[in-house]
């Protein structure tokens, strides 16, 4: 497995702590949960996974959801708000009913559905059918 570190450009917001604490203010807590789902799919692109399953993720405490380096993480509740937010927006979706496992894509699974509409009728995934 390639080190994500050395390959992937992690943003300058990665290193503020409070990035890992979902904020209790709602106007910074949209915000925030919008750099969240930006970030985390441009990760889930780079990186190529497309599950995330919470508690694992919450014990491994490294990225995406956590940084070491300066010893922080989301709680498997902070996770699961990003996740639910990621899913609102149309990137994820649950696969069981206690939302302890996401399905996520760094498109919106509707482009994904254009996309393979027009690869299907006109045999191209770029662009509209005549």
């Amino acid at each position: 497995m390639t080190d994500t570190k050395s390959t992937f450009g992690f943003p300058k917001f990665y290193e503020f702590p409070p990035f890992f604490t979902i904020q209790p203010v709602q106007k910074t807590r949209i915000k925030q949960l919008s750099i969240w789902v930006e970030f985390l799919r441009d990760y889930q692109k780079h990186i190529g996974n497309t599950t995330v399953e919470i508690s694992k993720a919450a014990a491994h405490g490294g990225a995406p959801f956590g940084n070491p380096k300066i010893k922080r993480k989301l709680t498997a509740d902070g996770i699961k708000t990003v996740l639910e937010e990621f899913c609102h927006q149309g990137y994820g979706v649950w696969t069981d009913k206690s939302h302890s496992i996401c399905r996520t894509s760094w498109k919106k699974f509707e482009e994904w559905g254009t996309i393979l509409y027009n690869w299907v009728t006109c045999g191209r995934w770029d662009k509209r059918c005549p």
